[in-house]
């Protein structure tokens, strides 16, 4: 099956430019004779044929303009990110319904837009000093920002969340925080790129790849 939207992408990647061109080399040869003819004129009134002329240039500057932002407006509509939006229920790891989502929907590159919600417990890897690792764990929370790539080749968020006295924590998100009432989940999916994870020397953790998907 032809992917349609696919092709329109590509039709319209292709028009875009050439339109630009045709019409601003167009514009600016039409401006430029006029400019010629003034400069001719020994008694500096314009002719009847260069009002004609001026006023084309101008009619083909505004034409421009409007091809432009009618092919930018396209493309960027045709370029729109596939958007993944469910709302997580009381009693759900919000990690792993991340990854299970990602892994139904297949998402080779993503990101997360939005999480708005709460947390019944945490589980939250603090920055790792001198290779001590160390988790806080603090219950009943709001969550105030989740952010970070997906992938289901994997993941790596980062959560900030507050307690009831308005103290905030955060760091990075590990299994074990669990969705008290909701979680408004928003993912963005990037399908022109792919995300793996491979064993970095220097950090040693796992850090991102990217690659391009034709």
């Amino acid at each position: 099956m032809v992917d349609f939207s696919q092709r329109i992408r590509e039709i319209t990647k292709t028009i875009a430019p050439l339109l630009w061109g045709f019409f601003w080399w167009f514009a600016s040869w039409r401006t430029n004779r006029t400019l010629v003819r003034r400069s001719k004129s020994r008694t500096g009134i314009y002719s009847e044929h260069d009002c004609r002329s001026q006023g084309f240039s101008l009619i083909l500057r505004e034409i421009t303009n409007i091809t432009l932002h009618f092919c930018g407006v396209l493309i960027c509509y045709t370029e729109q990110m596939k958007i993944i939006a469910i709302r997580l229920h009381d009693g759900q790891d919000l990690l792993e319904e991340i990854q299970r989502l990602v892994a139904k929907h297949e998402v080779q590159a993503g990101v997360v837009l939005s999480a708005v919600g709460s947390l019944k417990t945490s589980n939250i890897r603090v920055p790792v000093i001198d290779g001590k690792v160390k988790y806080i764990t603090p219950a009943n929370l709001e969550i105030d920002s989740l952010q970070g790539t997906v992938s289901k080749n994997g993941c790596h968020l980062h959560i900030v969340v507050s307690d009831a006295e308005g103290k905030v924590s955060g760091g990075h998100m590990k299994e074990g925080c669990v969705i008290r009432t909701t979680c408004e989940l928003v993912i963005g999916v990037l399908d022109r790129l792919s995300f793996n994870r491979e064993p970095d020397e220097q950090t040693g953790f796992d850090e991102l790849t990217v690659s391009s998907v034709n």
